[in-house]
């Protein structure tokens, strides 16, 4: 059997969102799809089989509710999975971690038992982010930190379509680096890595002053303790900028 050329087949960029991260256990509860060659969407919501297994950090994550999947006429997976794999044949698989979808879209096939196959061959944006915003400075490729550095919005994050059209965006500066001011990602990199140092810091500060509120018998998340707690960050955050 021929195959087509990996020139002759479309970029088709994908997003899942999940009950959690592992595969083998947690399921897909909203997929998206853009087809790079024709403009073609596939999106729509999947009802979980098994929500008794899913995590809390990945339902409200995701904005997990069963009035908002009910609104959204939610397919079940048997409806859905037909769907996305006739979506995705013959194309080259492109996303953010993309792995990550691959193996939750392939995870369900299996379960499925049908003969249905997709592409192994991926594009991989998080690889294009380390190769050119590596080398100026960056910390983190996550997709939200992706967007950060090339001054795309991160309206919408973690919900499948969003985050196709995020990466998507991310890609068509990162294939053609040279199209902005280098100077540019340099400075968002530079002020974005500053901002990740008052976090840690501010987090750090924060537990040390909890566990010492804790430690004395009080509340450290009442409304005094949070007060103080922030009053003295602000503090340190202050004395901290004028050495």
């Amino acid at each position: 059997m021929a195959y087509p050329s990996l020139q002759e087949r479309p970029l088709v960029w994908i997003d899942v969102e999940t009950t959690g991260l592992d595969e083998t256990e947690h399921e897909i509860i909203e997929f998206a799809a853009l087809n790079e060659e024709t403009g073609e969407v596939l999106e729509f919501k999947i009802w979980p089989e098994h929500l008794e297994t899913a995590t809390e950090e990945a339902l409200e994550v995701n904005g997990f509710s069963v009035d908002e999947w009910e609104k959204s006429r939610a397919l079940t997976m048997s409806e859905a999975l037909p769907r996305i794999v006739n979506f995705l044949q013959g194309a080259i698989l492109a996303g953010q971690n993309v792995s990550f979808d691959e193996r939750f879209i392939k995870a369900a096939i299996k379960t499925s038992g049908k003969p249905y196959k997709i592409s192994h061959h991926k594009l991989d944006v998080a690889t294009l982010a380390l190769v050119h915003l590596g080398p100026l400075g960056a910390r983190s490729v996550s997709l939200n930190s992706i967007c950060e550095y090339l001054g795309i919005p991160n309206e919408g994050a973690h919900r499948a379509m969003a985050d196709v059209d995020r990466v998507r965006a991310a890609y068509l500066k990162l294939r053609n680096p040279y199209n902005d001011d280098k100077e540019v990602w340099v400075k968002r990199i530079e002020a974005f890595n500053a901002e990740i140092d008052k976090r840690i810091t501010k987090k750090k500060l924060w537990e040390t002053i909890r566990d010492y509120v804790r430690d004395c018998g009080g509340d450290p998340g009442s409304t005094t303790a949070t007060a103080q707690v922030d009053q003295a960050i602000e503090d340190f955050r202050l004395a901290h900028s004028r050495r």
